[in-house]
């Protein structure tokens, strides 16, 4: 006899935190949003790096792609635009969970095939946030181990980053 019991529904104000550690990239040019933005995911069990300029962020993940879990990046910001920002790091790494934060109206968040698996709209709540990251970072994770099944089943070479 097994016997299962139902996991607690966390209320609206907690913040569901991660099974495992991993490390979120995080890009706003707003210093108090990314603040609030680390914050929320730091009490999510997750390691955070944080940056106000995307170029800073871009060369930072060109530098170390397979550290970060996810980016979660706001998409109007100085210099290059969140959609711009995750089309550079696809570059790099195509399957990597991206995730927009945005206030823009809704048809500016039509393409989101093209650049992200998720948006979320400004303001939030943590736990909406802490949600997505989560669920993102689930989905990459079983499509990695689909991935990684198919690739030793045809016993040919699987890899996720970008081929020149």
């Amino acid at each position: 006899l097994t016997v299962t019991t139902a996991a607690p529904h966390p209320t609206d104000t907690e913040i569901v935190t991660a099974a495992a550690k991993y490390r979120i990239l995080d890009i706003d040019d707003s210093m108090p949003l990314l603040a609030l933005l680390s914050k929320i995911l730091t009490r999510a069990d997750y390691e955070v790096e944080t940056f106000t300029d995307p170029l800073a962020a871009l060369q930072r993940f060109r530098e170390a792609p397979d550290v970060f879990a996810a980016i979660v990046t706001d998409e109007l910001m100085p210099d290059m635009t969140g959609a711009v920002l995750a089309e550079e790091i696809r570059a790099v790494r195509p399957s990597i969970p991206i995730i927009l934060c945005t206030g823009a109206p809704e048809t500016r968040r039509g393409n989101r095939e093209r650049w992200g698996q998720a948006i979320i709209r400004k303001p939030y709540q943590p736990r909406d946030l802490s949600l997505l990251v989560h669920g993102v970072i689930a989905e990459a994770e079983k499509a990695r181990s689909h991935t990684s099944v198919a690739c030793a089943a045809e016993a040919a070479p699987c890899d996720d980053h970008a081929t020149a």
